[in-house]
């Protein structure tokens, strides 16, 4: 399959996932009374949407992107592009790492780097560390293979923070920390209780941002 190019050439190639999804959601999206941030992730970011929107009322304007799609798909990242440019954000809280499982450890770092050099023409970045995926039906410790894609995933995420000099939320410790019963029952999603930790969590680490 054929590379894509943004940011110069990319050696990362083109992967398609099994169910490929997105949503885009901008409320107030003609009101710039206050700063705009661009929530952009998969599910998990997706349901946790509710409660970083409701701990920044009054504070700044969230505008969703979620999607399944692979981080070397053109389509997704000319979607990203298109949509950083519809308006003015001051933030941009970026999650992505349990998607593309067959996109290697290189690949995946080549993709992020191309998309932190677009989003950092567009506001303050803070780049997520990616959730736990729990064993079933105990949820007591980290799932195979799961578990080795995730740390990995994060080690690169962390390499490129410091390489491009950006903050961090770090989802992975916080999820560490709720009890096994804050997890839906698949072992990747979270219920009320685990949704309320992330967003609270993705609204601080974009008031840090803000200041």
């Amino acid at each position: 399959m054929a590379t894509f190019t943004f940011e110069g050439k990319s050696k990362a190639k083109q992967r398609k996932e099994n169910i490929e999804w997105m949503n885009i959601w901008c409320e107030n999206a003609n009101d710039d009374s206050l700063p705009r941030v661009a929530l952009i992730g998969d599910s998990i970011t997706h349901q946790s949407f509710g409660v970083a929107q409701r701990e920044l009322k009054g504070i700044a304007h969230i505008d969703l992107l979620s999607a399944s799609y692979s981080i070397t798909s053109e389509f997704y990242i000319r979607t990203l592009e298109n949509f950083l440019r519809g308006s003015n954000y001051a933030v941009i809280h970026y999650n992505y790492g349990l998607h593309a499982y067959n996109v290697t450890d290189d690949e995946y770092e080549e993709a992020y780097r191309h998309l932190l050099k677009l989003f950092t023409k567009h506001g303050k970045v803070i780049i997520a560390t990616t959730t736990t995926v729990l064993t079933l039906p105990d949820m007591a410790e980290e799932q195979e293979p799961s578990k080795t894609v995730v740390h990995n995933r994060n080690e690169r995420a962390l390499k490129l923070a410091k390489e491009f000099g950006l903050s961090v939320d770090d989802l992975f410790s916080v999820c560490q920390k709720l009890p096994k019963d804050a997890k839906h029952p698949d072992g990747v999603h979270f219920n009320e209780l685990g949704n309320e930790a992330l967003g609270k969590s993705i609204a601080e680490s974009i008031k840090k941002a803000l200041l």
